[in-house]
């Protein structure tokens, strides 16, 4: 009699950065790829650079915990600059200049320092005032409306929870800090606002809002005055999660329920709802070809599902303590390497090493061995996890 098949061992991650002493509440990648930023619940920011694992800069962004972080890139993709914005529960909204070996912003971790972050911060481009009670992180998106001849960056819109009014939704410019939108609020009975999503669809500024009350909510900005297209309560318990489709066509929101909800954008409304069986469904990303997509569960595990067939793929687990964020790395080819390129200069001298030939070398020709590994690691298809333990999960997936 044949002997089954051993089952595979459960999937391991590819290493683990440990360098907070309190959890990881936002986390992204930038700079195609060759930086990642990660935030806790101390406001201490760690930009690591992906292909070393090690810090580029440690620094204390906020008085609080840490509420979500965004890259507000250039308009000309061959700069070398970047932006970064944090939100944390201290009111504040703040952009910083990305910062390079050459600002001298620290790099000595919370694990070495006792917890202690001193020292410079990267550049302060702007700060803006906002309500941080909701826990709410804010919405991004560039603004389209406007003509950026002479300018280095396109002007950002930031969608905040209402300073007068939690269940309401006032919308910010960026570096200005004018309001140019207030109280956007639901008809219904909702609660706080608990989830921001802020986006373009199809020429229109849309506004997507996850509440307290479990609701959700789409407004649309048309002939100067915001309309409530949608809404709908999916879920039992308050919102937690909202991630879009880059193609604006559907977007996904979790709760402190156990449901994975999708909704349709342009023909508002449901469109699948499944019972993960799992309670407390707090991060959720979305990866960029829009095929798959990942949830952090406060039962230490994360999970990663198919978009199409909304069903789950695997389940990925490390920490023994519950996850809170979760995030996916650009997918990139190898046209995109040369866009890499011009990041290199913060990570590594480029001038120099050893030259070799690689698999970008119709595109790209010779790179230094050090310009070979930092292709290699920034190709991948990373996931990164942030959880209480103040420890992130990288993981190579599909």
């Amino acid at each position: 009699m044949s002997q089954p098949k051993p089952l595979p061992p459960p999937p391991q991650p590819a290493y683990i950065l440990r360098g907070h002493t309190s959890p990881i509440h936002a986390l992204a990648f930038l700079r195609h790829n060759t930086l990642l930023l990660t935030a806790d619940a101390n406001g201490i920011c760690v930009l690591w650079t992906l292909h070393t694992r090690r810090p580029l800069a440690v620094w204390a962004a906020h008085k609080s915990s840490v509420l979500a972080v965004a890259e507000w890139r250039p308009i000309d993709p061959a700069s070398t600059e970047s932006r970064i914005i944090t939100h944390g529960r201290d009111h504040k909204i703040y952009v910083w200049r990305l910062p390079s070996p050459a600002d001298d912003v620290p790099t000595v971790l919370p694990v070495d320092s006792g917890g202690e972050v001193t020292g410079k911060s990267p550049w302060l481009v702007a700060a803006l005032s906002v309500n941080a009670l909701n826990f709410c992180g804010f919405g991004f998106c560039l603004d389209d409306d406007q003509n950026v001849e002479g300018k280095e960056y396109q002007d950002a819109l930031v969608a905040v929870p209402a300073a007068l009014e939690s269940a309401a939704v006032d919308i910010f410019s960026l570096p200005s800090t004018h309001r140019v939108h207030a109280r956007i609020q639901s008809q219904s009975t909702t609660g706080m606002a608990m989830a921001l999503s802020l986006r373009w669809v199809k020429g229109v500024l849309t506004l997507i809002a996850g509440y307290e009350s479990g609701h959700v909510s789409i407004f649309s900005y048309r002939s100067g005055t915001w309309t409530e297209v949608h809404s709908s309560k999916p879920h039992t318990q308050p919102v937690l999660g909202l991630a879009a489709a880059p193609g604006n066509e559907w977007f996904l929101t979790t709760s402190a329920d156990s449901l994975i909800v999708r909704h349709s954008l342009g023909q508002e409304g449901m469109d699948l709802v499944r019972d993960t069986k799992h309670a407390g469904l707090q991060g959720l990303a979305v990866r960029g070809d829009a095929k798959i997509f990942a949830m952090a569960g406060w039962d230490g595990k994360y999970r990663v599902w198919s978009a199409g067939k909304m069903k789950e793929l695997a389940v990925l687990k490390w920490h023994r303590v519950g996850c809170y964020a979760v995030a996916f790395a650009e997918i990139l080819d190898a046209v995109a390497g040369s866009e890499i390129s011009q990041t290199e200069a913060l990570v590594t001298n480029g001038d120099a090493g050893e030259v070799v030939r690689s698999g970008y070398e119709g595109a790209l020709g010779a790179l230094t061995v050090e310009q070979a590994r930092i292709r290699r690691e920034t190709s991948k298809h990373w996931l990164a996890g942030g959880a209480k333990d103040g420890k992130v999960s990288l993981w190579e997936i599909y």
